[in-house]
């Protein structure tokens, strides 16, 4: 059984304590909970009790989540023609752009 006799004492005074000591007092009592096992959908709002791992990356290549345009800043506003596409995985490679 853990020692609560400074847990009491707090409560049966009335001086405020620090947060550090607060904190100190609460750890001395707090019990760590034992991991337990729960379906997907009633993880919502839990912590897991240690760190997991993918046993593959996700996507299998290098990738980017973005999209968009590249344009060279001091072109200057305007319209541009489209002179390549990259999709997921394409690294770019081949692809030349001229002034």
């Amino acid at each position: 059984m853990e020692d609560t006799s400074k847990f009491t004492e707090c409560r049966t005074k009335s001086t405020m304590v620090s947060a550090d000591e607060a904190l100190q007092i609460v750890l001395s009592v707090a019990q760590r909970l034992p991991p337990v096992t729960v379906p997907l959908l009633d993880a919502l709002g839990k912590v897991l009790a240690e760190d997991i791992r993918a046993p593959d990356p996700l996507p299998p290549y290098p990738a980017s989540v973005k999209d968009g345009y590249a344009v060279i800043a001091a072109d200057g506003p305007g319209e541009y023609s489209v002179i390549a596409e990259a999709r997921a995985g394409n690294d770019g490679v081949g692809v030349i752009v001229t002034p």
